[in-house]
């Protein structure tokens, strides 16, 4: 089971009003997902991606919300309101200085990092000294 879902693109053409809205369906680490934007050609999608966003480490719950917005801002969150029944709300910003959304066809696609194999690097080793010698 997805643990987030696109809720909607909201495609305004508008950089300010351009973003993608997701529900958090269960408690998860946002730093496990990144949003990606997939092109189209003549002969159907590709597979070069013009945008990547990945998510900082943050742990939502059930209920709340993120939104990716496309333009500039400051990441933060708002909410819960609990008079009203809002949830809460984190905003995250690409910075882009262009709608990411603006060609027919484009396609939001949310990914989940998930490792499938780890192995440690080895520490750099100090070059050896080189002594040339000359007769």
């Amino acid at each position: 089971m997805a643990n987030l879902k696109i809720e909607r693109v909201d495609n305004s053409n508008s950089i300010e009003l351009e973003k993608v809205v997701l529900n958090v369906l269960a408690e998860t680490n946002l730093k496990l997902y990144a949003i990606i934007d997939k092109t189209f050609d003549a002969e159907g999608e590709t597979d070069v991606f013009i945008h990547f966003y990945h998510f900082l480490d943050q742990l939502v719950k059930q209920g709340d919300i993120v939104m990716l917005h496309s333009g500039r801002g400051t990441n933060g969150i708002t909410g819960p309101d609990l008079i009203r029944r809002l949830p809460r709300v984190y905003h995250y910003y690409w910075g882009s200085k262009s709608c990411v959304w603006n060609d027919k066809g484009d396609t939001a696609k949310l990914i989940r990092f998930k490792v499938i194999q780890s192995i440690a690097v080895p520490p750099v080793n100090p070059p050896q000294k080189l002594t040339l010698r000359f007769k």
